[in-house]
């Protein structure tokens, strides 16, 4: 696989109190778990980047693509377009991953089985826990669907819709994701890596 993988990693952590995409799980910062399973699936990383962009910038090695989202306040929805605006320019990819930083538990394996669930045409998602949701795999043809998103719902409101035909992957681990400290109460996490490049 080459496809993209595209990780939305923008958002300002309001709910949580301190950049979430830095925090440890399982001792690697959330950002760069995404980055790892993606590689390890084959797939191309690219980080959308928007609230704390120094924070998370400096934990990303120079081989990973980043994104920046000057409209990342306005939600989820913009840093999906910025990422799809970005690579429609620069690489032309005929499908793309969508995974969110904060599902730390999904592995390579569930990205590979998504990637290869319907063919290069098939659009794909996760389903966990009666949600259909990301990651979730785009080809070309929905790109500009995916440009066209507004507000805070992301690609979630595509997925549902009936306009589409939408290939089911059952996914349990992406039901776990982090919003709030209390997401983590049960789980085995650390504090923000101090400023500095890990990977």
């Amino acid at each position: 696989m080459s496809d993209p993988a595209l990780i939305l990693a923008a958002g300002a952590s309001s709910r949580f109190g301190t950049p979430k995409q830095r925090f440890c799980y399982r001792g690697t910062p959330l950002v760069l778990r995404a980055v790892h399973t993606a590689k390890q699936a084959g797939l191309h990383p690219v980080v959308v980047v928007g609230a704390h962009r120094e924070s998370v910038e400096d934990l990303l090695s120079p081989d990973i693509d980043r994104v920046f989202n000057p409209g990342w306040e306005t939600g989820m929805a913009s840093s999906i377009r910025s990422g799809v605006q970005y690579l429609i320019e620069s690489s032309h990819p005929d499908r793309l991953l969508i995974i969110a930083c904060d599902q730390p538990e999904i592995s390579a394996d569930d990205l590979i089985r998504l990637h290869r669930a319907g063919g290069d045409d098939q659009l794909c998602a996760a389903t966990y826990e009666d949600v259909i949701g990301i990651p979730a795999c785009f080809p070309a043809r929905y790109f500009d669907d995916l440009l066209e998103l507004q507000g805070d719902r992301g690609a979630r409101e595509l997925l549902r819709g009936s306009k589409y035909d939408v290939h089911r992957v059952p996914m349990p681990r992406a039901a776990f994701d982090i919003d709030t400290p209390g997401d983590l109460e049960h789980r085995d996490f650390e504090k923000p890596t101090p400023s500095g490049r890990s990977a």
